[in-house]
């Protein structure tokens, strides 16, 4: 089941947020909790799609027929049209890690029992510091403060 989540987790549009503080146990019996602290793990252990693909690519390079060229054959026989270097691949990951937005947890206190009230006062908390976060993530992507109002309050 974790090759399954992972997959989901890391291919999906989904951005999973921790309503701790990124540090929830996760084992067989809990790990439906906290899919945010899950993906975590499995990354820290190692996990990356890009072995996944390239694994697969391999498969798909190694055809056991041996019968010509397949559909995914000759896709991948087709050339990228733009080859980027290592450095240029490596400054335009600095780039995205330096606008990465950051990780913001609920704060919950789950010394209190919880009732409607708390649970919704933390929800609101949560929706306000993530609002924050993405104003300012988005006030740093170059353009943005170029735009009309109306127009980044439509990209936000």
């Amino acid at each position: 089941s974790c090759k399954v989540f992972f997959k989901r987790a890391a291919e999906g549009k989904q951005k999973y947020l921790c309503a701790s503080i990124n540090d929830c146990t996760i084992d067989k019996l809990l790990r439906k909790n906290c899919p945010s602290c899950r993906l975590k793990r499995c990354f820290a252990a190692g996990m990356t799609l890009g072995a996944r693909k390239l694994k697969k690519i391999g498969q798909m390079r190694a055809p056991e027929d041996g019968q010509g060229q397949g559909p995914a054959e000759a896709e991948l026989s087709v050339s990228p049209k733009y080859d980027l270097g290592f450095h240029t691949q490596s400054m335009f990951l600095n780039i995205l890690e330096a606008i990465e937005p950051e990780v913001v947890n609920a704060g919950h206190d789950y010394g209190q029992p919880d009732s409607a009230a708390s649970l919704l006062t933390s929800l609101n908390e949560l929706g306000e510091r993530q609002l924050v976060k993405v104003v300012k993530w988005a006030k740093g992507m170059p353009g943005f403060r170029s735009l009309y109002v109306d127009d980044q309050m439509t990209v936000i």
